[in-house]
């Protein structure tokens, strides 16, 4: 009988280490699997602020462009009015 509950004994620690050394498996498995989720997560952030920062720079770069051809626009105006005023004048 004393023989019986000392193999049941061991077999329940051995049982125990088998679950303790499993949970461990799948706790280092898990933090795997969140290491790459998070991973996956920051790449798609900074893909999407990548995609924002071309966004503002093309906007930046349109206005600036619109802003020059505005510019010119007015000095082709002005040149041209003082040329009337010249000519009138003659």
């Amino acid at each position: 009988m004393v023989r019986t509950i000392e193999q049941q004994k061991i077999a329940d620690m051995k049982l125990a280490e088998l679950k303790k050394q499993r949970n461990a498996q799948m706790l280092q498995e898990v933090e795997v699997s969140n290491k790459i989720a998070l991973d996956r997560k920051s790449e798609k952030l900074r893909n999407e602020r990548d995609e924002d920062l071309k966004i503002v720079r093309y906007n930046a770069d349109r206005i600036a462009k619109e802003e020059q051809r505005a510019a010119e626009e007015r000095r082709i105006k002005e040149e041209k009015e003082l040329e009337i005023q010249r000519l009138r004048e003659l």
